[in-house]
């Protein structure tokens, strides 16, 4: 019943993701509200009433339409007339799909190799994974200002930038990697504090990933305490004449 005055009017929501959120948290927040002509809150009369519930299932029930789908040359899997990225390094074998109402997780030998937002629609869709195809970019650089899923992941001003770059193709998949690894806004920011006036290189751009050294001077104690050694018995052992 407390559902039906969450839904009114009408939620507007980008997936089912974001309509469970709303409804989890309409629901905590039902748990305060008084019941006219009963005692204590909703959530007050639910804890009283747990003991009466039956316990969970020991393993969750596997809600998933499962289908078996082959790695094609493009190294995505399809399912639902819309295709998926796996690793490159998985082009040929056979992998398990599991689609669930939101979300789709490909399986390689019992291990998940990717997971994505379901796509719903008429079809011909395809969710690249940048990080699957970085092997292939690195052998082959020549192809990265043309390749789909550098296209669908990363903006096109980065792109732009990359080709002002000594080695264009083959320092943008560099900086593609550093994307991957610290986070594509990050570099972004990197992009914007360097003056157009200087021509960006990889190791520009890692200078800044490092940091400035807050302070190069190295702090040596300037009071050196030296204690006083009595040197007679090497006097005497090699019969050195002592003046006085």
């Amino acid at each position: 019943m407390c559902t039906f005055y969450f839904l009114v009017p009408v939620p507007r929501i980008k997936n089912l993701s974001e309509l469970n959120s709303l409804l989890s948290e309409k629901c905590n927040e039902y748990k305060q509200h008084m019941i006219q002509g009963r005692e204590g809150t909703v959530g007050m009369r639910l804890f009283q009433e747990a003991s009466y519930f039956y316990s969970l299932p020991k393993y969750s029930f596997d809600t998933s339409k499962t289908a078996i789908a082959k790695v094609n040359e493009y190294s995505t899997v399809r399912f639902d007339k819309n295709n998926y990225s796996v690793p490159a390094t998985l082009i040929g074998q056979e992998a398990t799909i599991k689609a669930y109402g939101n979300e789709i997780r490909i399986h390689h030998k019992s291990a998940v190799v990717a997971s994505y937002d379901r796509i719903y629609g008429p079809g011909g869709y395809t969710s690249y994974t940048l990080e699957h195809y970085m092997p292939l970019l690195e052998r082959k650089p020549r192809s990265v200002f043309n390749a789909k899923p550098v296209r669908q992941a990363i903006q096109r001003d980065l792109l732009e930038w990359g080709m002002k770059f000594p080695n264009a193709n083959r320092d943008t998949v560099k900086l593609l990697r550093l994307c991957l690894d610290y986070g594509t806004d990050r570099i972004i920011g990197i992009k914007n504090q360097i003056p157009a006036t200087v021509s960006p290189t990889i190791d520009l751009v890692r200078s800044y990933l490092d940091g400035p050294v807050s302070n190069g001077v190295i702090s040596v104690a300037t009071d050196i305490s030296v204690d006083n050694v009595d040197l007679s018995a090497y006097d005497a052992k090699f019969k050195v004449a002592v003046n006085g």
